[in-house]
């Protein structure tokens, strides 16, 4: 059986999802559709980077602990006024995937999208616990060694990269000496 990473991150967010979400933040339903269509691409685009960089079996720690924090099971909380809201690891894996780079990149995206710099940071703290979750629960499921999990997370790069949207360039922020952008 294939697993496609891209798929499983991207159909948590159903319409019902995207409509919570754009009134939880106070953002149109398009723009938040926007947001997640480059919030989504750019966590995954920071996990296959870890990978890369030989970081596997932190990336797969960082997976375990976001499985853990039960965001499979209530993405909803995120963003219900009284939910469990942003999973409180949410930080932690942002800074472990990005470090010293994500306000960059953050900044990037609100620009390009149109959202409050807030609610940037909020579909942030939601997609990459949410992505990490999906990529443990996939791990554990198949018994993946850090390995198996690095040749995935490489098999699936171009067609993350490619989903970015058109014209978006995280090279100089990911620190990448190729152009991880979209083609256009």
């Amino acid at each position: 059986m294939s697993w496609n990473f891209l798929d499983a991150v991207k159909g948590q967010f159903t319409n019902e999802l995207l409509s919570k979400a754009a009134s939880y933040l106070g953002e149109s339903d398009a723009t938040v559709q926007k947001g997640l269509d480059t919030v989504i691409p750019v966590a995954l685009a920071g996990i296959v980077k870890k990978a890369e960089a030989g970081n596997t079996e932190s990336l797969l720690n960082f997976a375990k602990q976001a499985l853990d924090s039960g965001i499979l099971n209530n993405l909803v909380g995120s963003f219900t006024s009284g939910g469990s809201g942003i999973p409180s690891i949410g930080p932690s894996l942002i800074s472990g995937l990005f470090g010293d780079k994500f306000g960059g990149i953050a900044n990037m995206v609100s620009s390009f999208t149109g959202m409050k710099g807030a609610s940037t940071s909020s579909l942030f703290g939601s997609v990459v616990p949410l992505a990490l979750a999906a990529l443990g629960k996939f791990a554990k499921d198949n018994n993946s060694t850090p390995g198996a999990i690095s040749s995935l997370l490489s098999s699936q790069k171009s067609s993350i990269m490619s989903s970015l949207p058109s014209g978006f360039d995280l090279s100089k922020l990911l620190g990448s000496a190729e152009p991880v952008k979209a083609a256009i």
